[in-house]
């Protein structure tokens, strides 16, 4: 019993790691942190890359202009924090949109993961998750988090790929 609570907790910990929720005690240090990057992001434009040895080639594939509005919706409901099933209702408006290209689609499918893990329905989040990877339309960043969120969950829950 001690093991699977060791498990359930290590897990806890690299999710809550993998959505960016690290609890920093010296409040100068995170400070200096954030400086640091927000000067370095500044400087190159783009947010840092967290895989750089990978071999993967990212996509070149962007969001569409037309569902531009609704993503840009979608991501302002997220970042609130407030209304993760809202988030999931847009997210899917855009899933099912015939208008939406892949990388529409796999955003959307990545922001529905979060809102779902946040709800407490690991196994939507795993389906979105797993749509969101197989569309290979993410970022590395987006994509190799994504893949491990949902080895994560499926750890949690004792599943293999």
């Amino acid at each position: 019993m001690k093991l699977l609570n060791r498990k359930q907790a290590l897990l806890s910990l690299f999710i809550a790691a993998s959505l960016g929720g690290a609890v920093v005690t010296d409040a100068v240090a995170q400070s200096d942190r954030s400086s640091e990057r927000a000067s370095r992001k500044s400087k190159s434009g783009k947010a840092e890359e967290l895989y750089p040895q990978s071999t993967r080639q990212a996509p070149t594939i962007k969001p569409s202009s037309k569902l531009s509005s609704k993503l840009q919706k979608l991501i302002e409901t997220f970042n609130k924090g407030e209304d993760y099933q809202g988030v999931r209702t847009q997210a899917d408006e855009i899933l099912a949109n015939s208008a939406a290209n892949d990388a529409d689609k796999a955003l959307a499918a990545q922001l529905a993961a979060q809102a779902a893990y946040n709800l407490g329905d690991t196994a939507a989040a795993k389906k979105y998750l797993q749509q969101a990877i197989g569309l290979n339309a993410l970022d590395n960043n987006g994509q190799f988090q994504s893949m491990l969120m949902l080895a994560q969950l499926q750890m949690q829950d004792d599943q293999q790929a």
